[in-house]
């Protein structure tokens, strides 16, 4: 799961 697609994502350490 990549949610580096968004911006301004603050699930940016939410990759597996």
């Amino acid at each position: 799961m990549e949610l580096l697609l968004l911006p301004n994502s603050p699930y940016l350490s939410f990759v597996w």
